[in-house]
């Protein structure tokens, strides 16, 4: 994946996969973005950066990483495992980036790419929303601490009828 540049002059954002290297890095953004019950754990990260079929997108900004997506695939869709941006990074599209980066993976592949996000997250819906997803369900006590997750869809299986909302 060839890096995507986001913006320009001295904050300029570039979009690249992530390497092995880059691990420390993540599980910084990972702690300080998101809710302890919502982190990954170290060993799932390291395994997604080492898979063959999966992978892990990040948004280096001011020459740091910002922001990354983890994606795993399988042979008929993939599912988007999290997104994070740091605190002070947010509210500048860095999340919108990666994320229409990894549509654009999906839709060279013909594949759908799928998601849950907490049911309390409005800003993520709102976003997922905004960038074409279509909410297709909820998932009681879908999360560890028991909150539901609603799913949403974009790609190659999106529902055409209605607006797929369960």
């Amino acid at each position: 994946m060839r890096p995507l540049d986001i913006g320009g002059g001295a904050h300029a954002t570039h979009i690249r996969k992530a390497t092995l290297a880059d691990l420390p890095a993540l599980e910084r953004v990972d702690a300080l973005a998101l809710s302890a019950q919502d982190r990954f754990e170290r060993t799932a990260l390291r395994r997604l950066l080492r898979s063959k079929t999966d992978i892990v997108i990040v948004a280096v900004h001011d020459g740091a990483i910002a922001g990354f997506a983890a994606v795993s695939r399988n042979s008929r869709d993939c599912w988007l495992k999290g997104l994070a941006v740091l605190p002070r990074c947010r509210r500048m599209g860095i999340g919108r980036q990666l994320v229409m980066s990894v549509l654009r993976r999906t839709e060279r592949e013909d594949r759908a790419i799928k998601l849950a996000v907490r049911a309390d997250n409005i800003a993520a819906q709102l976003l997922y929303d905004g960038l074409g997803f279509t909410a297709c369900g909820v998932r009681e006590r879908y999360y560890p601490d028991g909150a539901a997750g609603l799913m949403f869809v974009a790609g190659a299986s999106v529902p055409q009828a209605g607006n797929g909302r369960q």
